[in-house]
C-alpha cells in the first residue's frame, strides 16, 4: 500500500518512501504528508541551474555568439551552487536512512546511480561519436572502455555520487557523529589544501569537496532545518545569501581553496530557505515545479542530448543569438527530458514493470505530483519522493 492507502508494486519500489516504509522509519520533527515537497522544489531549482549553466557555458563554444562579461559572471554564480545543492540534499536524505540495511542500500545504489551512469555514458559517447563532425568536443567510441575509471562529460556527477554515497553509508553505520563530523571537516580541509597545489590536483580536491558537502547535508542540515523553523525560513535564506555574497566578492584572495565549499554551503542554505516558504504543491504550477525536481535524474542524464542539437537548430533557423539560446535551449533541456520521464512512469504503471528504472531514470515507479491523468484536478499523492 502507498502512504495514501492505495496499492503499489513494492517489489521494485526503491524510492525513499519505499525504503522508509520497509524500515518503519518516521523522520523526526515531521508532521505533514507534504513534508518533503521542499526537497523536490530545491531539486527543481538545482537541475534548472544545471541545464542553464551548461547552455550558458556552451555559448562560448558556439561560432557566431559569445559569452560576455555578464554571462561569464552569471556562469560563476550558477556553477558555485547547482551541484553543491544536489550533494547537500543527498546528504540530508541519507540522514533519514541511517538505519537502512546493506542490501536495500546496494539495490538503491545500483538502480539509482550505477545503472544510469552506465546506460547514459554509453548513449552519450555514442551520440558524440555520431556527431563527430558537428561538435566542438568530439568523442571516440573507444571512450566506452574508459568509463569504469574515467567518467565522460557530465556523467562525473553520478561517478562521484556512487563513491560518496557508499563512503557515507559505511561511515553512517560504523562511525559516531563525532567521527563523521571529523571526516567531513577533514575532507573540506584537504580539499582546500589540494586546491592550492595546482591544476593537476583539481580532481582530488573536487571529489573531497563534494564528499564534504554530502557530509554537511547529512550531519549539519538537520540542525539548519531546525533553525529555519526557529528563525524563519526567509530570514535564514537572507542571511545565507548575504554570507554567500560576501564570500563570492571576497573570492580566493580571502578564502583560498575553501571558497568553493563555502559558496556551496551558503548557496544551498539560501535556496533551501526559499523553498521552505513555498506552499504545498496542490496547484498545477507548484506540482509542475515539484515534478521537475522529482524528474531531476532524468533531466540530468538527458538534457545535453536536447540542448546540444538545439543550438544547431537555432543556427539553421537564423535564430542563433545569446538570448534565444539561453531561453529556448534551457527550456527544451528541462521540458523534453521531464516529459520523457513522465511517459516512462506511465509505461511503468501501465505494464507493471519498472520501465523508468530499466531506462536508467531513477528508482521511482510512479510520480507523486503528476500521476496518470495528472492534468486534472486530483492527484494520487501530494507527498514528494526525494531521491538522491
Amino acid at each position: 500500500m502507498d502512504r495514501d492507502g492505495k496499492e503499489t508494486n513494492s517489489v521494485y519500489d526503491c524510492s525513499i518512501w519505499g525504503k522508509l516504509r520497509r524500515l518503519n522509519v518516521q523522520p523526526a520533527g515531521v508532521i505533514s504528508k507534504t513534508r518533503y515537497a521542499w526537497i523536490d522544489y530545491a531539486k527543481a531549482i538545482a537541475i534548472s541551474l544545471v541545464v542553464f549553466g551548461h547552455v550558458n557555458s556552451g555559448i562560448a563554444k558556439t561560432p557566431g555568439i559569445s559569452m560576455g562579461a555578464a554571462l561569464s559572471l552569471l556562469n560563476d554564480v550558477v556553477y558555485s551552487v547547482h551541484i553543491p545543492l544536489f550533494f547537500v540534499l543527498g546528504g540530508y536524505v541519507a540522514s533519514l536512512l541511517r538505519n537502512q540495511g546493506p542490501s536495500s542500500f546496494a539495490r538503491a545504489l545500483l538502480w539509482g546511480v550505477a545503472v544510469p551512469y552506465v546506460i547514459w555514458s554509453v548513449l552519450w559517447i555514442s551520440f558524440k561519436a555520431g556527431m563527430h563532425d558537428h561538435t566542438a568536443n568530439p568523442v571516440a567510441v573507444a571512450a566506452l572502455l574508459h568509463i569504469p575509471w574515467k567518467p565522460i562529460a557530465h556523467m562525473w556527477f553520478l561517478y562521484h555520487l556512487l563513491f560518496i554515497r557508499s563512503g557515507w553509508f559505511v561511515l553512517g553505520r560504523n562511525g559516531t557523529n563525532l567521527q563523521m563530523a571529523g571526516a567531513a571537516g577533514a575532507s573540506a580541509l584537504l580539499s582546500a589544501v589540494a586546491a592550492g597545489f595546482g591544476p593537476e590536483w583539481f580532481a582530488l580536491s573536487f571529489f573531497l569537496q563534494n564528499f564534504a558537502l554530502f557530509g554537511f547535508g547529512m550531519l549539519a542540515l538537520p540542525s539548519v532545518m531546525a533553525r529555519l523553523a526557529e528563525w524563519g525560513a526567509l530570514r535564514t535564506a537572507a542571511i545565507a545569501a548575504v554570507l554567500y555574497g560576501i564570500a563570492f566578492l571576497a573570492g580566493k584572495a580571502a578564502f583560498g581553496g575553501a571558497l568553493p565549499f563555502l559558496l556551496g554551503v551558503t548557496g544551498a542554505i539560501a535556496i533551501i530557505g526559499v523553498t521552505r516558504i513555498l506552499p504545498e504543491p496542490r496547484g498545477l504550477s507548484l506540482r509542475l515545479l515539484a515534478f521537475t525536481g522529482e524528474a531531476s535524474m532524468a533531466i540530468y542524464v538527458m538534457h545535453l542530448f536536447v540542448t546540444t542539437p538545439m543550438r544547431h537548430l537555432l543556427a539553421q533557423l537564423g535564430l542563433l543569438t545569446e538570448p534565444n539560446v539561453l531561453v529556448i535551449a534551457t527550456a527544451a533541456g528541462i521540458v523534453i527530458p521531464a516529459a520523457a520521464y513522465w511517459v516512462a512512469l506511465q509505461m511503468s504503471a501501465a505494464t507493471g514493470q519498472p520501465i523508468a528504472r530499466y531506462a536508467g531514470l531513477g528508482t521511482a515507479s510512479l510520480s507523486n505530483y503528476l500521476p496518470a491523468g495528472a492534468f486534472g484536478v486530483g492527484t494520487q499523492s501530494l507527498a514528494a519522493d526525494p531521491r538522491s
